[in-house]
């Protein structure tokens, strides 16, 4: 990693004082009045194991189950309170594609909540509507996002025309196409303006792309230490666990 930010360095003390949090908000789920914000306050925990045993640990198993549970949180978080969890972005896809989870990921491409079709429409939705629908090879899904990418999203948020092209380039199973709009992703003119938590340890956009394209077939190699090829070629778990009742 480059220099370490204040997050790289307390992660593992984090790790520590989210089994603490973690009780609290379970023992809330069920006398809370908003459920749903312990419920996302322990997907953050899943999420910090995940980076933990990855990227400290060298455990991707541990990493992977950690992502599916995240993406159980994700489907139970939208089906059960109907959250808005795609007007998020990508980031939370991104957590479930690498679970590696069948199954899951299955699912989750058909999750729907009221808000989302205006979200699509408005263009805000339209790059993972486009990603989910080409997980589910729904064509006239992806016809239709594309469009609205171009014509919409990429116009509210410029800095999104290359994840159009990309994600555009995967469902065309372009791989000339793909490897050089990721790559241009990468770029510092163009990673250094994302704002995620979790920028110095991975670049969720260019990791969940080339998950994506994996998934579709498209192996492509990318050589940067944002992206951890590690997580990327299609690996299930022999077993995962559902850790909690709720989510059975």
């Amino acid at each position: 990693m480059e220099k370490e930010s204040i997050f790289v360095k307390r992660l593992p003390s984090l790790i520590e004082k989210d089994q603490s949090r973690l009780k609290l908000h379970l023992d809330k789920i069920s006398d809370s009045l908003k459920p749903h914000m312990h419920i996302g306050s322990i997907w953050g925990i899943h999420l910090h194991r995940f980076l933990y045993f990855f990227f400290y640990r060298n455990n991707n198993m541990k990493a992977k189950q950690n992502c599916f549970v995240c993406g159980l949180l994700d489907e139970h978080l939208i089906n059960e309170y109907q959250r808005r969890i795609f007007s998020y972005g990508i980031d939370h896809l991104a957590y479930t594609l690498l679970s590696d989870n069948k199954d899951l990921i299955e699912r989750y491409s058909k999750l729907e909540y009221p808000e989302y079709e205006g979200e699509i429409k408005r263009g805000n939705a339209a790059p993972i509507y486009t990603m989910l629908g080409i997980l589910r090879e729904d064509e006239v899904a992806v016809e239709r996002g594309i469009k609205i990418m171009f014509d919409k999203t990429v116009k509210l948020f410029p800095t999104l025309r290359h994840d159009a092209t990309v994600i555009e380039a995967i469902a065309e199973k372009n791989i000339e196409k793909l490897e050089l709009n990721i790559q241009e992703l990468l770029s510092k003119k163009v990673s250094g303006r994302r704002d995620t938590g979790v920028r110095d340890f991975l670049y969720t956009h260019a990791t969940c792309y080339t998950k994506l394209a994996w998934i579709k077939g498209m192996e492509i190699e990318v050589d940067h230490d944002k992206v951890p090829m590690e997580m990327i070629p299609i690996q299930p778990l022999e077993k995962y666990e559902i850790p909690y009742d709720f989510l059975k």
